[in-house]
């Protein structure tokens, strides 16, 4: 089997930004998810595009979302929602699981305590988001092995370098630095 550098692939969003910035289409959210992170996570607010640092659609192409994204994360075909969500000054990354209808349930990706950084109550600046890429096969380094993810994964960003990925498997989350993927079998 031939071995390649590992290219991250993702699956973007169909929201098209403007070159500028400040000129996008806002996201339309599904509003069950709305109403389930304004009961479950009381004084959380999604995040939007003002909570970033001035330049950041010069680091997401295609339209994607960093903050805002859909897909299947545990393989039972149903459309599953990536969120990050902030207070005063702690935001969280986290995943809930489509359980049909209005009802969910929620995995905490990461949480970051944005206190002392430059984050401000209102303009956030963040410099983190994420991607989802599809199911794939990845060499772990320090491992020494292969990985096979079955369903889409998560893809944490920090600008435009990826430095984490999780995914499901076996009824919880995996973590995995970029640091240790660096290669994928085609």
């Amino acid at each position: 089997m031939k071995k390649k550098i590992f290219f991250l692939l993702l699956i973007c969003s169909n929201i098209l930004f403007a070159e500028d910035c400040d000129e996008y289409s806002p996201i339309k959210y599904n509003n069950s998810v709305k109403l389930y992170i304004e009961k479950e996570f009381m004084g959380f607010r999604i995040v939007d595009t003002s909570n970033y640092v001035d330049n950041w659609c010069e680091y997401y192409e295609n339209g994607l979302v960093p903050y805002y994204q859909e897909g299947d994360f545990n393989g039972d075909s149903i459309i599953d929602y990536a969120v990050m969500i902030y207070s005063e000054n702690i935001f969280r990354i986290i995943i809930l699981h489509n359980k049909g209808g209005d009802k969910f349930s929620h995995h905490i990706v990461t949480e970051e305590n944005a206190e002392g950084e430059n984050y401000y109550r209102d303009n956030l600046e963040l410099d983190i988001g994420f991607g989802i890429s599809p199911p794939d096969e990845y060499y772990n380094i320090k491992m020494d092995s292969f990985f096979t993810v079955k369903t889409n994964s998560l893809d944490i960003y920090k600008l435009e370098e990826p430095i984490e990925l999780y995914y499901w498997t076996n009824n919880k989350y995996i973590l995995h630095s970029y640091d240790d993927l660096k290669e994928s079998l085609e």
